[in-house]
């Protein structure tokens, strides 16, 4: 491991966990995403979950440069319309809604216990 691969965990804001690997992590929370049996809520509008990975990685490409944490991947790619601002939705399967990143923040806390991060 070279000194520059430990670089971006020490900028990590507090509470934020260090020494994950990014790219693995947001791998595995678009992975969940898509395997997920939630409908998934985009300015009014349901999508599957493949639709939604799909959307979020889109995302994911554009705000790469700006995305040095989980928490900033969700912030940008999982949270709300970049044309609306309106908030994206989680359908479960009883019914309820949640807001996406609320759901995809609870799907990372779950990941870092895991994995130990």
């Amino acid at each position: 491991m070279s000194v520059f691969s430990v670089a971006p965990a020490a900028v990590c804001k507090a509470g934020e966990s260090t020494g994950e690997d990014l790219d693995l992590t947001i791998a595995n929370l678009l992975q969940h995403v898509a395997r997920s049996n939630l409908i998934f809520i985009r300015n009014g509008v349901m999508h599957s979950p493949a639709k939604a990975e799909a959307h979020m990685r889109r995302k994911y490409e554009y705000f790469k440069g700006d995305i040095q944490t989980p928490e900033d991947f969700i912030r940008l790619c999982a949270s709300k319309s970049t044309q609306t601002g309106r908030p994206y939705q989680v359908k479960l399967p009883d019914g309820r809604l949640l807001r996406t990143d609320q759901w995809m923040l609870s799907v990372l806390s779950q990941y870092r216990r895991e994995t130990g991060q």
